[in-house]
């Protein structure tokens, strides 16, 4: 056993010469990717993100039979809940560029709904909000539920996201104002937005939503392109220098040294996020780096399993190629995991993004950590596990090395 501890260290020793020996290479995947995230944060800059723009459609002052015998025409929450619209203009507006109200009301203009809903296809409003005619009614005589109706365009995520987080404040506010905690269970998801600007700080609210998406792709795609040749590129003569040195040995001093390089890696990524002003909650910090280490050893163990079956290096490259696609294809980001066919969902969950992505969005937007998406870390974890034994596996009876 303690000769087997000697040849290992031996071992990790030989691939970080080798690592440091090749300047460029070490350039390239240790220190280029936080000089991306400068780079990235210098071009989005610190800005304020525009506001949601949004139209509205009343139908509240529409007729509602409360009963058989009873007809109401009330719409006395209307106005209130508009108030409560206006009272976020840097986060949501209700005029469009020249300052006109984009306010339809029904009773007055029977084309309402279809001049609000082509403003939404031509892209003119983010969101369109439908105040239905029995709004007023089901609060007065608390009957049904009240529930306003909400057509966003998803075509951008982070106005999406940006809407969702200042409705919540909207309808709190609502709520609040008039007096309505009986009449009305309010439940809504939390979602918490990243603060425009909080004195003395600023945060690059752009580069933090690109981030909350971005983080785990580039972290496992650096991670891969560190590692895709360290196998495939093995040469006799550093097993001739340290004897006799098993293949398990060979592989575990691998895993030990690229998993290192990965810590360092992804330090210097969490270093240059943080200098480009990403907002991150402070006591969230330390699960956001544990976040980016667990998908930086996931794609550790992916790109050594590449170069594992690999046999050459062209192939590496192919192979890299064809799965980092078929997991941005297979990550939710382009279509909604459940909306695949249910095959390709499993093979999906089977994939880091799955449940890498949560933990980042959760932590952004939800400042929700390690105690709420632990399964997700212990399922890259254990797919993790999974990729290194069918690496051993291979590495011990398919691959083929000279002695």
């Amino acid at each position: 056993m303690k000769n087997s501890f000697r040849r290992i260290y031996g071992l990790v020793k030989k691939e970080f010469r080798l690592l440091w020996s090749d300047k460029y290479a070490l350039l390239m995947a240790v220190f280029l990717p936080p000089v991306i995230v400068i780079f990235i944060g210098v071009l989005q800059g610190i800005s304020i993100p525009p506001p949601v723009i949004c139209a509205v459609v009343i139908n509240d002052s529409q007729q509602f039979g409360v009963n058989s015998s009873y007809i109401s025409l009330e719409d006395n929450y209307t106005s209130p809940f508009l108030t409560a619209l206006r009272s976020f203009p840097t986060s949501l507006s209700i005029t469009d560029t020249a300052g006109n109200e984009l306010i339809f009301n029904s009773s007055s203009n029977p084309y309402a709904m279809y001049t609000a809903y082509q403003l939404l296809l031509l892209q003119q409003v983010d969101v369109l909000i439908v105040i239905p005619p029995e709004f007023s009614e089901t609060i007065i005589y608390e009957i049904l539920f009240p529930r306003i109706e909400i057509a966003p365009d998803a075509s951008d995520v982070a106005k999406v996201q940006q809407f969702i987080n200042v409705f919540n404040a909207i309808g709190e506010k609502f709520v609040k104002d008039n007096d309505l905690g009986q009449q009305i269970l309010y439940e809504f998801e939390e979602e918490y937005a990243p603060p425009q600007s909080i004195p003395p700080f600023s945060f690059n609210i752009a580069l933090t939503y690109l981030t909350s998406m971005a983080f785990p792709f580039m972290v496992m795609g650096f991670t891969m392109i560190l590692t895709i040749l360290v196998i495939v590129t093995e040469a006799p003569i550093p097993r001739l220098i340290i004897t006799p040195a098993k293949k398990e040995e060979i592989l575990i001093s691998k895993y030990i040294t690229y998993t290192l390089v990965s810590l360092a890696q992804t330090t210097l990524i969490f270093v240059s996020t943080m200098a480009c002003q990403v907002y991150v909650p402070v006591q969230l910090l330390p699960d956001l780096f544990l976040g980016l280490f667990i998908t930086g050893i996931y794609g550790v163990t992916l790109g050594i399993l590449i170069s594992t079956i690999s046999t050459s290096k062209m192939q590496a490259n192919q192979l890299f190629f064809f799965i980092f696609l078929t997991i941005l294809l297979l990550s939710g980001m382009i279509i909604p995991i459940e909306s695949l066919w249910l095959p390709l969902q499993i093979v999906a969950y089977g994939l880091p993004m799955a449940w890498a992505s949560p933990i980042f969005t959760n932590i952004i937007f939800k400042s929700q950590g390690f105690l709420y998406t632990w399964p997700n870390y212990l399922v890259i974890l254990l797919i993790s596990l999974i990729f290194m034994a069918v690496t051993l596996i291979w590495f011990r009876f398919m691959k083929k090395m000279e002695v």
